[in-house]
């Protein structure tokens, strides 16, 4: 059997937002046992609400290495630059996995990772460790789970904690995905106060069309600095990458 993967492109405004992504993935086979695909995308996001425009270009790529008994190590890098109507910020990272393919019941597959992440971004550098694994059940149903532990940065706000859920199915002969996350970023300082933040979000989309896909939302941030805190609604429509 064979994993896929697939490209997601989100970003939430107070109101609702139009997110038309750009990209495409290149990938293929460089040796017996080894594989490696690349991705480039370019997205827009515009909140009509709040005149607020934000435009992302990224790249990933990964080279995945069979070793033995359905065990993988899969190298991957990615760069992101984030342009929004005043700010201009960029983010990386290196990672290093291992992972294992395997069976549970019939037909239940299992993709299992645990890797480190060295993440990149405007004023810092953090390590991360990574867990994560995939299923596809014997009743058609996806299924992902993924986590990641950070290390503590003095005077930075940085992720120490996060936990993320999905499951996609079929709905009326359609893609309907239901995710759910949780995080945790602590370590901030703001005029010599504590700044911490616990986030959590439920997200809900469902492919219309083949080329057409919507959502909605929610996400609560609970910060020890009021002014920070969020709790508001997301509605999305997104329109299907084109592949270069």
């Amino acid at each position: 059997f064979r994993f896929l993967s697939f490209a997601t492109h989100s970003w939430s405004s107070l109101n609702r937002d139009i997110l038309i992504p750009v990209g495409g993935p290149l990938s293929g086979g460089y040796s017996r046992g080894k594989y490696f695909n690349m991705n480039i995308d370019v997205s827009y996001a515009h909140s009509p609400a709040h005149h607020l425009g934000i435009a992302t270009l990224s790249a990933s790529a990964c080279a995945k290495n069979y070793l033995k008994d359905l065990w993988h190590l899969d190298v991957c890098g990615s760069t992101q630059r984030t342009h929004k109507d005043i700010t201009d910020q960029n983010s990386g990272h290196f990672s290093v996995s291992a992972v294992r393919l395997y069976t549970s019941a019939p037909f239940t597959h299992h993709h299992a990772a645990v890797g480190v992440k060295r993440y990149f971004a405007n004023s810092y550098i953090q390590n991360q460790l990574t867990f994560g694994i995939e299923t596809i059940h014997n009743s058609g149903l996806f299924s992902k789970i993924s986590a990641t532990l950070g290390e503590a940065l003095e005077n930075k706000l940085v992720t120490r904690k996060s936990l993320s859920g999905s499951l996609r199915m079929q709905a009326w002969g359609k893609p309907l995905t239901t995710s759910a996350g949780y995080s945790a970023a602590k370590g901030g300082k703001l005029f010599g106060v504590d700044w911490d933040e616990k986030t959590t979000s439920l997200n809900v989309t469902y492919q219309l069309f083949s080329s057409v896909t919507i959502g909605v939302g929610y996400t609560i941030t609970d910060s020890t600095i009021d002014y920070y805190d969020v709790s508001e609604p997301n509605f999305k429509l997104r329109l299907t990458a084109i592949k270069l």
